[in-house]
């Protein structure tokens, strides 16, 4: 073998075993899942999506909404869905560790959808997985 050619295919089996293969050996099968974010009916600017497998052996997926939309990749069946973002205190400003000033920020998500989540959604053995999540200040009324 050429020394180039014997560099691609050494680079190659570099790159398999960083970034692992696709056939699913390598733990469980993942989906796409998309959708949108609102909260109080606006697309959620930037926040966290979490999804955290019923079935405790399974590992927990996250994602990133950005101007309300996100994509994650989740194992098939029910997960408990979890909802973070922050946001800038009007005014507020406090100096970190060098010193500096800098915005101070708030957790806004209520958390029925975070840490007491009531959200959660079933992903199929489907890359067809849409789920949107419609957020609120206050509660539904009765």
């Amino acid at each position: 073998m050429n020394a180039p050619r014997a560099l691609l295919v050494g680079l190659l089996t570099l790159q398999a075993a960083i970034f692992g293969c696709s056939s699913g050996e390598d733990g469980p099968r993942k989906y796409r899942v998309t959708g949108e974010v609102t909260f109080d009916g606006a697309p959620m600017p930037v926040a966290d999506i979490l999804f955290v497998p019923q079935d405790t052996t399974l590992a927990s997926e996250a994602g990133t909404i950005q101007d309300g939309k996100y994509e994650a990749h989740v194992t098939a069946g029910l997960q408990t869905v979890t909802i973070q973002a922050t946001r800038e205190v009007p005014g507020q400003t406090l100096r970190n560790a060098s010193g500096d000033l800098i915005s101070m920020r708030e957790s806004y998500v209520p958390e029925r959808y975070n840490t007491k989540s009531v959200l959660s959604v079933e992903i199929a053995e489907n890359n067809q997985n849409k789920h949107d999540f419609h957020l609120t200040e206050k509660p539904a009324a009765n």
